[in-house]
C-alpha cells in the first residue's frame, strides 16, 4: 500500500488475479467497510495482451503528474522493462519509453537511468556501474551523459531523487559491498559531495534532517557512539562541517531497531523489545529530537 496526493495504491492479487490489479481508492473511501476501487491496470491482460512474463517490480510518479514510470520485470526477475503509463487514460503510451534499465524521474522527460547492459556497463556482480542522463526524444543507446560511476569491482551504483526538501536534491549510492556503501549528494548533473560517514551506516535522509543508524561502534568528532545507535542531525548544519549528533536511541540485549520511516516530519522508529513491536516517535528541532509513544 501507498499514498500519493489524495489516493491510496495497491496491487491486489488473488485467485483470479494472479499477477495483480494495480488499482487506487481514497482515504475516505479505504475507510469503508466495503471500499470501492478504481482498476488503473490489470496486470494478467497485459501480460496475455503481449504474451509476456509481466510482474509489476515498482512504480514511479512526478508529483502532479498523471503520468507513471511502470518497471515490469519477467517472472519478477531483477531486470527489468520500464514502460510510460497514463494514468487518466489508464494506458501506455504509445511514444514511452522502454529499456532494460532503473531509472530516477528528474521531470516529465528527463531520467536518470542506471543500466548493466552495454560494454563496461556493468560492475563483476553484473549491477549498473553508470548512471546516464536521458531525455525524451533520444535514443535510448545514445544516452551518452554520464552523471555518476563507479568501481567496476564493487556492487552497484543507484540514485534516487529526494523532493521532501526546499530544494530537489540527487542521491548516489555507490555499493560497495553488501553491507558498505558511500553516498553522494548531487544533482541531475552530478555527485558534489560524498558525505563524511562510515560506510557502514544506514540513513533516511528527509527534509533536511539526516537520521545515521551506525552498524559498528564509531567515534564522530571525538564522541564513540556503540554499534547500532540511532543517531541524527539537521543535513544542513552536517554539510556546514557540524558533528554534534543527538542520540535517538540506544540499543541494548534484546531491543533492536529493525526499520524507521517518515510521516508528516517526524521519524517513527519501529523497534523490537523482547520480541514485542514497539513505535517511537522522535521530533527533529534546531539542536535535538524529542521522544514520544
Amino acid at each position: 500500500m501507498s499514498r500519493r496526493g489524495d489516493h491510496l495504491y495497491n496491487l491486489w492479487k488473488d485467485a483470479n488475479n494472479p499477477r495483480g490489479l494495480w488499482r487506487r481508492t481514497t482515504l475516505d473511501e479505504f475507510r469503508k467497510s466495503k471500499s470501492s476501487w478504481d482498476v488503473l491496470l490489470d496486470v494478467d491482460r497485459l501480460a496475455a495482451i503481449e504474451a509476456e512474463d509481466w510482474l509489476v517490480s515498482s512504480t514511479a510518479v512526478l508529483p502532479g503528474s498523471s503520468h507513471v514510470l511502470l518497471a515490469l520485470s519477467r517472472g519478477g526477475s531483477d531486470a527489468v522493462t520500464l514502460r510510460e503509463f497514463d494514468m487518466i487514460t489508464k494506458s501506455l503510451c504509445l511514444m514511452g519509453l522502454c529499456c532494460r534499465k532503473r531509472a530516477a524521474l528528474v521531470d516529465q522527460d528527463t531520467l536518470l537511468l542506471s543500466s548493466a547492459y552495454g560494454e563496461g556497463m556493468a560492475t563483476l556482480s553484473g549491477y549498473a556501474r553508470i548512471v546516464r542522463l536521458w531525455r525524451r526524444g533520444d535514443p535510448i543507446e545514445r544516452a551518452a551523459v554520464v552523471v555518476f560511476e563507479i568501481a567496476p569491482d564493487h556492487i552497484g551504483v543507484s540514485c534516487r531523487i529526494d523532493r521532501t526538501g526546499q530544494e530537489k536534491r540527487v542521491w548516489f549510492i555507490d555499493q560497495l559491498d553488501f553491507f558498505n556503501s558511500h553516498t553522494w549528494l548531487g544533482t541531475e548533473s552530478g555527485a558534489n559531495i560524498k558525505l563524511d560517514l562510515p560506510a557502514d551506516i544506514w540513513l533516511q535522509a528527509h527534509q533536511d534532517w539526516l537520521p545515521v543508524k551506525l552498524r559498528s561502534a564509531t567515534a564522530i568528532a571525538g564522541v564513540i557512539y556503540p554499534a547500532d545507535t540511532l543517531i541524527g542531525i539537521s543535513l544542513t548544519a552536517f554539510l556546514a562541517g557540524k558533528r554534534n549528533f543527538p542520540v535517538l536511541l540506544v540499543a541494548r540485549p534484546r531491543r533492536v531497531l529493525p526499520g524507521l520511516f517518515w510521516s508528516r516530519g517526524k521519524l517513527v522508529l519501529s523497534i523490537l523489545d523482547e520480541l514485542r513491536p514497539v513505535f517511537e516517535i522522535s521530533t527533529p528541532f534546531a539542536t535535538t529530537w524529542t521522544a514520544s509513544r
